[in-house]
């Protein structure tokens, strides 16, 4: 019986060390996938960020040749809505690009590169505000150029960010593919472990009814030898009261009818009998 709750025991201590360190290994995957997809959605939000960031630009490019065009002061309220969205977006890209030392370098060239943008822009603007000629300036051929350097400075950053969600990416596969796997495989392990558990348990409660139904047997055969021993010690007393007192009367009768004629030593031997 110790031989078996021992069994037991060290079954289930090995069940419960097994599913601890399975536990313990499936949620570092599952940790690890869960860090992989934050960096892919993060990759995201800064691939968004730089597409943003290029759509304002061309917008700062439009309202300027508009304003050229037409001289009309809306194109002016565009061109500085949409560098005041441009100056946001670089300042966000420079704080969700800590992590990254090749970005924050791409960042500040493009920030100088967008600063003698805009720079060029306004000169353009204020030669258009007072120049009568329709010949576009000097500053309007540079500021074309430094528009171009921009796109190269996102179209750079850009793919850098791609690669990096590429990477990322495929990281996050690989640990969703292992996560599932290693879930499916502590589900088969932990089903197993509760099979054998659940067997061993179901033999043992076995082994123990049938142990306390011999017991019962025996306990009952018990009773019936200690009834069967009260009958005969019951019987025996019984059949031995009478001739027990027989034996009284007569040597009563041998002590009242020859107590003259018997000496001391068999008035003795009488009363011995009689006791």
């Amino acid at each position: 019986m110790k031989r078996r709750l021992l069994i037991i025991g060290i079954a289930f201590c090995v069940s419960f060390v097994s599913m601890v360190a399975l536990s313990l290994f499936s949620m570092g995957r599952f940790t690890t996938f869960t860090n992989y997809s934050d960096q892919v959605d993060h990759t995201n939000i800064v691939i968004q960020r730089i597409l943003r960031t290029e759509l304002y630009l061309r917008d700062v490019d439009r309202s300027e040749r508009g304003y050229m065009i037409t001289r009309d002061t809306m194109y002016l309220r565009f061109f500085n809505n949409a560098i005041d969205s441009i100056q946001s977006l670089i300042v966000n890209m420079g704080s969700i690009t800590l992590d990254n030392p090749k970005q924050q370098n791409n960042i500040a060239l493009l920030k100088s590169s967008i600063a003698i943008r805009i720079a060029a822009a306004r000169d353009n603007i204020e030669y258009v505000d007072t120049a009568n000629s329709a010949k576009p300036s000097k500053y309007y051929y540079e500021s074309r150029q430094l528009m171009l350097e921009c796109s190269r400075r996102l179209n750079a950053m850009n793919t850098a960010e791609n690669e990096l969600l590429k990477e990322r990416f495929g990281q996050e596969q690989f640990y969703q593919k292992l996560t599932t796997s290693t879930l499916k495989y502590l589900l088969v392990i932990f089903c197993i472990i509760t099979l054998v558990l659940f067997v061993i348990m179901i033999k043992e409660l076995r082994g123990r009814i049938r142990y306390q139904l011999e017991l019962q047997a025996r306990i009952i055969d018990l009773k019936r030898s200690h009834n069967e021993i009260e009958e005969i010690a019951y019987a025996a007393s019984h059949d031995l009261q009478e001739p027990l007192r027989k034996i009284q009367v007569f040597s009563d009768m041998l002590l009242f009818n020859k107590a003259k004629d018997m000496d001391e030593d068999c008035r003795n031997t009488l009363e011995r009998i009689n006791s």
